[in-house]
């Protein structure tokens, strides 16, 4: 038996199926860079913003490991906004 047969005989059709898998993944992905952000904001007890408003009123200062956890952490942000919003788009049309 095909998956097109299993499908069919499921009564399931193949953009469902699809749209299902895509929506999956970027629910991962939300909840992945949701986790990465936690953990950011647990380690440094505040919030990205204002994280970035310390460290920008800190000159004179350079600290390797503070310059990786910010890039790391201002791409976790802008990449949860991004899956969210293409979550709530997905949620829209569907």
């Amino acid at each position: 038996m095909t998956i097109q047969e299993l499908l069919e005989k499921e009564g399931v059709n193949e953009s469902n199926v699809l749209r299902e898998h895509a929506l999956f993944i970027a629910l991962t992905k939300k909840s992945f860079f949701e986790t990465e952000c936690h953990g950011f904001e647990l380690k440094y007890r505040m919030s990205f913003d204002e994280f970035q408003s310390n460290i920008a009123s800190q000159k004179n200062t350079e600290d390797y490991k503070i310059s990786d956890d910010v890039m790391q952490w201002e791409y976790a942000v802008k990449a949860l906004a991004w899956w969210s919003e293409r979550i709530e788009e997905a949620c829209l049309v569907a």
